[in-house]
């Protein structure tokens, strides 16, 4: 590639180094979310966030830590072995310090230190082809998030529990709620219910029900529902009140 002089002991390495630096193709797609990859091991890695299983678990005493993530396990076993961080910012006046040489990297590049964070220009490029919708996002990435949380209402990211999610980042929130080191500390106090939450947020939800109480109403003219949460209130208004552009035109349908 012009100007690069990047030099790899085996072709594959290249051709990832080019996907990845130069062409930004992304061929590697997965089948279970459709989002897009530079290299087969950026998919392979991907993929293991659709498995319930967490094959990677601290094995220091008292540490329940467990992740899917290989390189996660090694980044969190330095706080192990560590005292201090090895990778520190060494901006004058910055205190900060960090694992990993990307962590660090994140961090120079943040708001913190780069005065021009605030006013560059973005640019969305990605625009959503949804009948009706004009949004514009930085990423086809952004872009698919969107028509699944918007339109769609696909939800690929499942959790072993049953729930599933439409992106990534609401599942592994998600599961902090199943984590061991996280008793369930909120015990509904109401005769005869043995309800428990690890949230309070989730028990104020739960002792609604017991009220009766739906603070959360329905907005659209002549609907009248109301809801204990606004979640619910945000499904109803998505799954009855939005567009739907795909009618059943089976006869009496």
């Amino acid at each position: 590639w012009e100007g690069c002089g990047q030099r790899f002991p085996i072709p594959s390495l290249l051709s990832s180094h080019i996907a990845s630096k130069h062409t930004k193709e992304r061929a590697y797609k997965c089948e279970e979310c459709g989002k897009r990859f530079t290299t087969a091991h950026y998919l392979r890695d991907h993929q293991v966030i659709h498995s319930s299983t967490k094959r990677y678990k601290c094995d220091q005493i008292g540490c329940h830590f467990e992740t899917r993530h290989q390189f996660q396990l090694k980044t969190h076993r330095m706080r192990h072995t560590l005292k201090t961080p090895p990778y520190p910012c060494e901006i004058a006046g910055c205190n900060k310090a960090y694992y990993t040489a990307g962590q660090l990297k994140v961090h120079v590049k943040s708001r913190t230190h780069n005065p021009d964070y605030r006013r560059r220009k973005v640019v969305n490029k990605y625009r959503c082809e949804w009948t009706g919708c004009t949004k514009a996002v930085q990423s086809r990435a952004l872009l698919e998030t969107h028509v699944r949380e918007k339109h769609t209402n696909e939800r690929p990211f499942v959790c072993k529990c049953g729930r599933a999610f439409t992106t990534e980042k609401y599942l592994q929130l998600h599961m902090k709620t199943h984590s061991e080191d996280k008793p369930y500390q909120y015990q509904c106090q109401y005769p005869g219910c043995d309800y428990s939450a690890r949230l309070k947020h989730s028990l104020d939800i739960h002792h609604r029900r017991h009220e009766k109480s739906t603070p959360f109403e329905c907005t659209e003219e002549g609907c009248g529902k109301s809801f204990a949460a606004k979640k619910l209130l945000t499904f109803h208004v998505k799954r009855v009140h939005s567009g739907r552009p795909y009618v059943c035109d089976w006869p009496g349908c």
